[in-house]
């Protein structure tokens, strides 16, 4: 979450806060290494493993 976001304005918008509470963006780009996205995927898998139900 932003730090500088006024609270207000997250009242004014709970699906959109609800949502963003729930997405994981990951980084993609043309110029990503194989290395990149084995770096990428192992950072996911470790997050998701901390994670589990």
């Amino acid at each position: 979450m932003f730090a500088d976001v006024d609270p207000e304005t997250l009242m004014v918008t709970p699906i959109a806060r609800t949502v963003s509470d729930r997405i994981l963006s990951l980084p993609l780009y043309p110029a990503m290494t194989d290395t990149d996205l084995d770096d990428v995927a192992a950072a996911a898998r470790k997050i998701a493993t901390a994670y589990q139900r």
